[in-house]
């Protein structure tokens, strides 16, 4: 039975979704300990696809931007500082929140309220805010395919998916299929009377668990992904069977401007 964990960080890892490990058919990843080579590698594809993401403060110098274009001067000056100071509460609150996790958000929700739909109104009104936001959607939705790409070594049990690669990794269409393929073997391990809410829960669980654990091989002390016994983007693993995965994963909304203090 392939480990949970890897006896040593610098192993490669066998990874099962820990929500679907109960399946006797669960699929495998090997999962390399990115050195510096890979690492590097990611942040190339990252611009060679364009996929980028805008600082919150990026974000906010546009709802600025579009704010003084959209008001008199006089407005601007009067309900600003409303908009700043709630700003800074939020940036309090996730400074805070790092060294108590369980913290809850806590401001005037009416205020909340109107700010944030003023936000919303802004980007509706705002081509460049718009168009930040949009970079920003589409680097949370890639980021998990750009990361599979990197990390995934080889998989069984989702034989439908052919290997693919690029440059010794997987190409994104193929850590794409991957992903989609991880989703629609979970949605099939529901039970029969299980609704397409419960499913699509039940595939964005097995999905984060790889991230997740995608997330953490990236986070290995780089000493000892540099050490790692993974073989090199130029040794191709074995190839799974032939058939590409149907595509069809969903994109994130973008909505809203503000960031999730999760960092």
């Amino acid at each position: 039975m392939p480990q949970s964990v890897p006896l040593e960080a610098s192993e490669t890892l066998a990874f099962k979704p820990a929500s679907l490990e109960d399946h006797p058919d669960c699929p495998v990843f090997h999962l390399r300990a990115p050195t510096s080579r890979d690492r590097r590698f990611q942040r190339r594809l990252l611009v060679e696809e364009q996929i980028q993401q805008h600082s919150q403060d990026a974000i906010r110098a546009e709802i600025r931007n579009g704010l003084k274009a959209n008001w008199d001067e006089a407005s601007y000056r009067q309900h600003m500082p409303r908009i700043e100071a709630y700003w800074n509460a939020w940036d309090e609150y996730a400074l805070q929140r790092k060294d108590e996790p369980d913290l809850a958000w806590s401001y005037d929700e009416h205020e909340a309220n109107a700010i944030e739909e003023l936000e919303r109104r802004v980007a509706d009104s705002w081509p460049p805010l718009r168009r930040l936001m949009a970079d920003n959607d589409n680097f949370r939705s890639m980021l998990p395919v750009v990361q599979a790409a990197i990390v995934v070594l080889e998989w069984s049990g989702l034989d439908d998916v052919r290997s693919e690669r690029d440059r010794g990794y997987l190409t994104l269409d193929c850590a794409e299929n991957l992903l989609n393929a991880l989703g629609k073997y979970a949605e099939g391990k529901c039970p029969p009377d299980a609704d397409d809410k419960q499913k699509a829960v039940a595939a964005r669980t097995a999905l984060l668990e790889l991230f997740v654990a995608c997330t953490g091989r990236f986070n290995l002390d780089e000493d000892t992904a540099g050490n790692s016994g993974s073989p090199s983007p130029s040794q191709t693993p074995p190839q799974s069977s032939s058939t590409t995965a149907d595509p069809g994963s969903s994109k994130a909304s973008a909505s809203s401007t503000k960031t999730p203090a999760t960092a």
